[in-house]
């Protein structure tokens, strides 16, 4: 943490940018965009703060052009992490697939295991060409328990983060 109790540069893992109607959070562990236990905090904080907000209708997940994420901090799948990773790892899934809001994925490059999780909970998904996507095996469980789980149609979109 910082002098004035706001995280550090250094441990910022998900950029807010606000222009209403649109929210968009910018995952910001490069370079793959990494989902670690502290992305994981700052992304369900950052869905409950714009949750509230009656100004904001629609939350963009975005990475970066090399990777949207390529998934969950595999280093937090070791015995005396597992738990808390697992419980929020789905504190994040359930918050998005809660949302009143319309949550959109954008995704460029990679998006692997947990960072196609998160992408494919959310109401919307594009896909520029070149991205690559990976589900684990054990991805299939979590986005088969999502209420909001149906066969998508991913569509091809060469510059899906500049749709707003």
């Amino acid at each position: 943490m910082g002098t004035n109790g706001m995280p550090s540069v250094s441990t910022v893992r998900v950029e807010i940018r606000v222009a209403p109607p649109v929210a968009r959070l910018v995952l910001t562990n490069p370079p793959l965009n990494v989902i670690d236990v502290p992305m994981m905090q700052q992304l369900t904080q950052a869905l409950s703060e714009i949750e509230a907000r009656s100004d904001i209708s629609i939350i963009l997940f975005e990475g970066n052009r090399q990777a949207f994420s390529a998934g969950v901090d595999i280093k937090a799948h070791v015995p005396e992490q597992v738990r808390d990773m697992l419980s929020g790892f789905h504190a994040v899934i359930r918050a998005v697939v809660a949302s009143r809001k319309i949550t959109i994925a954008a995704v460029h490059g990679k998006c692997l295991g947990g960072g196609a999780e998160l992408a494919v909970v959310c109401d919307m998904v594009y896909t520029a060409r070149d991205a690559t996507w990976d589900f684990l095996r054990s991805s299939w469980a979590v986005i088969r328990r999502s209420r909001r789980w149906r066969f998508l149609r991913w569509s091809v979109r060469s510059e899906p983060a500049n749709l707003f």
